[in-house]
């Protein structure tokens, strides 16, 4: 028990609160206390290595085996630092695939994340309170350790450069990423499976969202009451007429408010890239990579098949480019590591209950233009995604 709770906390506190900290460069506190968990499992329990996930399995070879291939073909290339990145994901899924079928018992994640959840929101919260009363602007966490990003430390850039619009980003680098972090909660809190849902943390989550002013947030609210609806009517036996008006009436509300608030409006605005609605494009925009795909110079069929190798963010000689997801996978590892995470995504899909098929749609729909596949926001949805205990005969 002692070994489930440790990685309970690993997976549901650890790393989306202590990931912002820095050890050495992008080496952070969460990773090394990961590394730290993987030698006391090894040494104090090896049997929770025997039911080892299969599912990770062919896009961990192949990326070793892509990262490899880059570093051999592109002289350009910097190994070590290649090796590095490539590392530090793939703990991420090596996490997963040693440890989370032995590892995995769903009530004490549950309540480790909302312990989390309370945490953060609250924080969140208390930074929009502060922030809109007294024009006082609390970090995100704890000052007296270093930052991944230094810049975190000053206040000044949580007031967007292209508008004086505050987003609060609770113990996270950005109210995105926070999302990232609540939306598969969320969907975790709705698809209850034992014991009764809590109505607080569900509230709690969804103010959260909305107050942080992330149009990434919106839309995964959106994408999660739709998908409910869709189930609830889909259950013609059951259908609970009181659950469905009341989504009828909270999804326009929500739209309605949406538009009328200028800073979501904003913030809308900036995800879908102009400086009005669906007008100029910003190079750091969420969409923008879709639209200036040309500029990602892939033009060698070993760029097209393999990809550059895995990266931080999609860098030319040009311009910068925030690439969302699925096109940051397309330029990391080209069309066949493309090919081969979707085979993973639907194979996650076609085997999960409702609450797993739903969290899979919304690591789809987040990865249009967010980022939750690269870095340790993945931990969380798939952890609950592929374990097999809490599998139930309510498919979609």
């Amino acid at each position: 028990m002692t070994h489930k709770k440790l990685y309970a906390i690993l997976i549901c506190f650890v790393f989306p609160i202590m990931s912002l900290y820095s050890v050495v460069g992008s080496f952070n506190i969460a990773h090394l206390l990961a590394i730290v968990f993987m030698c006391f499992c090894l040494l104090t329990y090896p049997k929770c290595m025997s039911r080892m996930n299969q599912i990770y399995a062919p896009i961990v070879v192949y990326t070793i085996f892509q990262t490899i291939l880059v570093v051999l073909v592109n002289n350009t290339v910097s190994g070590s630092s290649l090796f590095l990145k490539v590392a530090q994901w793939l703990l991420y899924y090596m996490l997963l695939a040693l440890f989370n079928n032995s590892l995995f018992e769903y009530e004490i994640m549950v309540k480790v994340l909302r312990v989390t959840v309370v945490i953060t929101c609250t924080y969140l919260l208390v930074q929009q309170i502060l922030a809109s009363i007294w024009h006082i602007y609390l970090p995100p966490g704890l000052t007296f350790l270093k930052y991944v990003r230094e810049e975190l430390k000053d206040t000044y850039i949580y007031l967007d450069k292209y508008k004086r619009v505050y987003r609060p980003r609770s113990m996270f680098s950005e109210p995105a990423t926070f999302c990232q972090f609540a939306l598969p909660a969320l969907v975790i809190e709705i698809y209850r499976k034992y014991g009764k849902r809590n109505y607080g943390i569900i509230v709690l989550l969804v103010l959260s969202i909305v107050v942080s002013k992330s149009a990434t947030g919106l839309f995964g609210i959106i994408t999660i009451a739709v998908i409910y609806v869709i189930k609830m009517i889909s259950q013609t036996k059951s259908i609970k007429k009181k659950t469905i008006m009341a989504l009828l009436i909270v999804i326009p509300l929500l739209v309605i408010y949406v538009c009328v608030n200028s800073d979501i409006a904003y913030s809308i605005n900036r995800f879908l890239g102009g400086s009005s609605f669906f007008s100029s494009i910003l190079d750091d925009a969420r969409l923008t990579g879709y639209v200036k795909f040309s500029y990602l110079n892939m033009e060698s069929w070993f760029d097209v098949l393999f990809g550059k190798g895995f990266s931080s963010e999609g860098l030319t000689d040009e311009t910068y480019l925030y690439l969302g997801g699925f096109l940051r996978h397309y330029y990391c590892f080209g069309v066949v590591g493309i090919v081969i995470l979707f085979a993973m995504l639907l194979k996650m899909f076609i085997k999960g209950d409702s609450m797993q098929k739903t969290m899979v749609i919304l690591v789809v729909v987040l990865s249009v233009a967010s980022n939750p596949l690269h870095n340790n926001d993945l931990l969380i949805p798939f952890s609950f995604i592929c374990s097999n205990r809490i599998r139930q005969d309510n498919d979609l």
